[in-house]
């Protein structure tokens, strides 16, 4: 590169340099959203349906003839649940073939895989800022109940709706008991290439359906 070009090429750079601060404004600290418990309720359920979750609300005395029209609906034949907790009770009284997730996975693997069309799970909230739920697995109901069979099924209980994650934290008392294991699902499993098409289902669930049980 000669001279003149050099210099050409400098005076371009200098000329279009913006006489601005060396750094930008300091950015607003982030705050968590403060929702109202029917603002919660409705953001939820809307963040949700728009990634193609199913959401599906009821009354907790109506969760088994809930789960029973879910089941004849999606022609489920066998689900698979977890025990020592709260909706053991209900999964139980379904009047569909039941696998209680009471052994190790190796014993259950082949059924896991190719026997069970739906498992069902309980979830310990639901975040109305993006729509995800939180699960926290552990041995009596593993993330593969919610990870391997082709539908989902996942209870929340309203009175478990919060804001944000930040809120989660801070009223589960994350910071003095913070749990080993924690899931965010906000959809179906989905994917897409390159060219942006989506595919579901290709590593879990093709269909998230989420029973909301209201207060």
């Amino acid at each position: 590169m000669n001279n003149m070009a050099r210099t050409e090429i400098l005076a371009t750079l200098r000329k279009g340099q913006k006489t601005t601060e060396a750094f930008p404004p300091r950015a607003e600290p982030w705050r968590a959203p403060d929702l109202s418990k029917e603002e919660k309720k409705e953001q939820f359920i809307k963040k949700l349906q728009n990634v193609f979750a199913v959401v599906i609300t009821t009354k907790e005395k109506d969760l088994s003839s809930t789960l029973t029209s879910i089941l004849q609906e999606y022609e489920i034949k066998k689900v698979i649940y977890g025990l020592n907790v709260w909706s053991t009770p209900t999964i139980e009284s379904l009047s569909v073939e039941k696998l209680p997730y009471s052994t190790s996975i190796e014993e259950l693997q082949s059924e896991l895989f190719h026997g069970v069309d739906a498992g069902i799970t309980t979830t310990k909230g639901g975040i109305a800022e993006n729509g995800a739920m939180v699960l926290q697995p552990s041995p009596e109901e593993p993330r593969t109940l919610s990870l391997v069979p082709p539908l989902h099924i996942a209870l929340v209980k309203e009175q478990d709706l919060f804001s944000s994650l930040a809120e989660v934290i801070e009223t589960q008392n994350w910071n003095t008991s913070m749990p080993t294991n924690t899931v965010l699902i906000a959809s179906p499993s989905r994917t897409a290439d390159i060219e942006l098409v989506l595919a579901v289902g290709v590593h879990g669930p093709k269909k998230l359906i989420v029973v909301l049980i209201e207060s």
